[in-house]
Order: C-alpha cells, then structure tokens, then sequence
C-alpha cells in the first residue's frame, strides 16, 4: 500500500523501526547502543549515522555473538 505522508502531513517524514527510534531520542555523544530486548531490536548511532539493526540476525555460537 502506497501513502504519502509526506504530503499528508505538509512536512518531510522518516519512518523507523521503534528501537531506531528510541536510539535517536537517547542520543548525546559520539556512539550510541539501544537494545530493544522485548522485541529483539537494536540500532546503533556512531558519528551521527544511524543503523537499525535487528538482533535476531546475529549469530550465537558456543557462548559468542
């Protein structure tokens, strides 16, 4: 499903996953780790450059991520 929202709300929009969200919300410095454990979401902030992750992709091997 298409929608504008852009033109709906007559501003620029970004959509982000909710942990990509919060990240933003918390960050202050230089980097910036949020793990969202209740849905297994995670985002990174490094050098102002945001990266939403999710971590069920990582891999857990013998006690090792």
């Amino acid at each position: 499903m298409r929608f504008n929202f852009g033109k709906a709300f007559g501003c620029p929009v970004k959509i982000l996953n909710d942990a990509a969200m919060q990240a933003l919300g918390s960050y202050k410095a230089a980097a910036c780790c949020f793990w969202g454990l209740a849905r297994a979401r995670s985002a990174m902030i490094v050098d102002g450059m945001l990266e939403p992750m999710e971590l069920a992709h990582l891999t857990y091997k013998n006690g090792n991520v």
